[in-house]
């Protein structure tokens, strides 16, 4: 699901102080009355997905089965038991906190990659077209691989409702946490050190 380029990040209004009088700037023209529709039909489908979504997972549930390629066009199937504990990150190009936790994920995955205990971290981008992550990829360069739910099947099938979101499993694929919007580091590896 594409956000409207005009919900992007530069179509804020910004407020300036004049000693007499607060006056409106506006750094780019908001939507006009019909681009309004894209925004509450994005948002109503939105509210259908995530009303019928087919799991309501929460801690305990088993996480359900998968396949996804990453950017580059590799496999990966996630069908536990694993020997590892599982990070599901599920984010979108258009959303603001995400830049700031894939470079966090990315820094936690540069730490990990060569340690045996540590967690297989899963970015799956929910919903938008290759292209447009490929050209957002390559500004982060992350080491961390990326993997497209292009139809955002997976993210139905774990009844995501909203971006970003976080689900940590057990080695046996359990839902231990969930942690629905940004998380910083700290809280992150606290809820990772509290899985047995």
């Amino acid at each position: 699901m594409n956000a409207p380029s005009s919900l992007e990040p530069n179509s804020c209004d910004f407020l300036k102080y004049d000693k007499r009088e607060i006056t409106r700037t506006t750094r780019r023209k908001f939507p006009k009355h019909g681009d309004v529709n894209y925004v509450w039909i994005a948002l109503i489908v939105l509210l259908i997905c995530s009303c019928d979504a087919k799991e309501n997972l929460g801690p305990g549930d088993k996480a359900p089965h998968f396949e996804l390629k990453t950017l580059g066009g590799e496999p990966f199937r996630f069908a536990p038991p694993f020997e590892k504990t599982q990070i599901i990150y599920f984010w979108a190009v258009w959303c603001s906190y995400c830049e700031d936790d894939l470079k966090m994920l990315d820094k936690l995955y540069s730490k990990w990659k060569n340690t045996t205990n540590s967690p297989h971290l899963v970015a799956i981008n929910a919903g938008q077209p290759e292209s447009r992550v490929r050209k957002y990829i390559k500004k982060l360069d992350p080491a961390v691989p990326i993997y497209l739910d292009l139809n955002i099947k997976v993210a139905h099938r774990f009844g995501v409702r909203g971006l970003p979101t976080y689900y940590i499993t057990d080695k046996k694929g359990v839902i231990e946490h969930i942690i629905f919007g940004w998380a910083d580091e700290k809280t992150l590896l606290d809820k990772i050190n509290r899985i047995k």
